[in-house]
C-alpha cells in the first residue's frame, strides 16, 4: 500500500505538468483535468492484501509448540 501512495503522488504531479497548456507567463494549470482510475488502483491493492492475509492465515500454525528450559 505504501508503494501505491509513493508512486501515486509523483505520477499525479508529472501528469499535471505534462498536460498543462503553456502561456506567456508559464503553465496554465487552471484548465488541467486529470482522470484517475481509482478502481484500477484500489482493486489490486485490496486483492493483493487479502490474498497475502489469507496465505499467512493458512500457513501459520495455530498453536506454536512451547518448550520449557531447565534452569
Amino acid at each position: 500500500m505504501l508503494g501505491v501512495l509513493v508512486g501515486l503522488a509523483p505520477g499525479i504531479a508529472i501528469s499535471r505538468i505534462t498536460t498543462a497548456s503553456f502561456t506567456e507567463n508559464g503553465p496554465d494549470l487552471s484548465t488541467v483535468v486529470i482522470d484517475i482510475p481509482w478502481l484500477q488502483i484500489l482493486l489490486p491493492v485490496l486483492l493483493i492484501s487479502l490474498v497475502a492475509g489469507a496465505l499467512a492465515w493458512v500457513s501459520v500454525r495455530r498453536a506454536p509448540v512451547v518448550t520449557r528450559r531447565a534452569t
